[in-house]
């Protein structure tokens, strides 16, 4: 007799255990004893037993087609077993048994009383030729692995932006900034936050191609940005519209007459973004910005910023 053992990692049931099932919690399911599928037949169903294979998830594996032995449980299946519906494994340890919604089990059969052949794709031919279903499941398992390495970028961008002082500060301007239409009209002079984004949809499309000149060599391969950070020239760590904000605040100083105030040997404080250093060395005067915002702070920097703090009113 043939002993199988799920090949689910992290799975440990054993046909062995079937005969003392209630040592092992694992070995029941709904009331029953599970029961072992095995692979689908690498000619008769090549793509079904490629979809299983791509949802047991392990490294390096791949068994022999002649050898009959490797087997699933119970427990990873929708419906307890494989049907014509869900043909497919999709519970594992690693998404903690929860993917999908469970189907009703009330008229599943007991495996006690039913022999483990008897599965839907190996008694129905219609099962195992109906090419739209194995195509359903081929594009439902692509999206969730998409899906699940876009999560894994965005998780890896998260958390390089969390030890990123210079990220945070950058998003949390453009967040106050943009944050209502009463902040737009205060800090942008635009009437409303639609009237912003309408602002910098004319201007994207133009400024997508514009290039950063870096030489002659610079003149060759791409002439436009891919995609938002992805310039030719200077590595860009700014987007499109955290470039069109910044822009935008040095207008509004260049406009608003401050420049006309400033007298040679000011200093003055602004926050990163405010690109405007070069305005203020025309006019002899220093731009300063709070030391907390640099990756690293220098003793006489903070002692400089402290006593600029205490001169302001």
């Amino acid at each position: 007799m043939v002993n199988f053992h799920c090949i689910a990692e992290g799975c440990s049931n054993d046909s062995r255990k079937k005969h003392n099932a209630l040592k092992y919690p694992d070995m029941i399911l709904n009331g029953c004893i599970v029961d072992f599928h095995v692979l689908p037949s690498a000619i008769k169903n090549p793509k079904l037993r490629k979809l299983w294979l791509s949802q047991i998830r392990r490294e390096g594996f791949n068994p022999d087609p002649n050898c009959h032995w490797h087997a699933l449980c119970s427990r990873h299946f929708i419906e307890g077993r494989p049907t014509k519906e869900n043909a497919v494994p999709t519970l594992f340890a690693y998404n903690n048994y929860k993917t999908g919604t469970p189907r009703d089990t009330k008229n599943i059969i007991s495996y006690i009383e039913k022999p483990s052949l008897d599965h839907t794709y190996c008694l129905s031919t219609e099962g195992c030729e109906d090419v739209s279903t194995e195509e359903k499941c081929v594009l439902l398992i692509e999206n969730n692995n998409t899906l699940e390495q876009k999560c894994q970028e965005e998780n890896k961008i998260l958390n390089e932006k969390f030890n990123n002082t210079d990220e945070l500060l950058k998003d949390k301007l453009v967040e106050k900034l943009t944050k209502s239409d009463s902040n737009v009209k205060c800090f942008l002079r635009l009437p409303s936050i639609s009237m912003l984004f309408g602002i910098f949809k004319l201007l994207a499309g133009h400024a997508s191609k514009m290039k950063y000149w870096m030489g002659p060599d610079s003149s060759d391969g791409k002439r436009w940005q891919v995609t938002n950070k992805k310039k030719p020239g200077a590595s860009r760590k700014l987007t499109f519209f955290e470039e069109f904000i910044i822009t935008l605040l040095r207008s509004i100083t260049e406009r608003s007459g401050f420049i006309d105030l400033i007298e040679k040997g000011d200093h003055v404080m602004a926050d990163r973004g405010f690109l405007i250093k070069d305005l203020l060395l025309s006019k002899g005067a220093t731009l300063n910005m709070p030391t907390f915002t640099r990756p690293c702070k220098k003793k006489e920097d903070v002692l400089r910023q402290r006593r600029l703090k205490n001169q302001n009113p």
